[in-house]
């Protein structure tokens, strides 16, 4: 593996960067005040809020998810009868081939 080679910085760009420092240093710290202290604690409160539910809408809402998941009778035992018959035709054919391996 090739090692990177560090680059030689200038006087002028060392000079350009601490000044940079200074400055950044100079700015002036955000001190937490009573009134944010207030204001953050107000936040914290509405979202531990549990909001109240109705009876009514919840339920409305369980009958809404209901309906989209119904399926006619027709088609389920369309699909039952698939199903079984496939199966039981798979489970003849794993026998068989036992037997003949015997």
């Amino acid at each position: 593996m090739r090692r990177k080679m560090k680059r030689r910085r200038s006087k002028r760009m060392r000079s350009k960067r601490n000044s940079r420092m200074k400055r950044r240093r100079k700015t002036r710290r955000r001190v937490r005040t009573r009134t944010w202290r207030r204001r953050m604690k107000r936040r914290k409160m509405r979202r531990k809020r549990k909001r109240r539910r109705s009876k009514r809408r919840m339920k409305r809402r369980k009958m809404r998810r209901k309906r989209k998941r119904r399926r006619s009778k027709r088609r389920k035992r369309r699909m039952k009868r698939w199903r079984t018959r496939t199966r039981r035709r798979r489970r003849r054919t794993r026998r068989s081939r036992r037997k003949r391996m015997m």
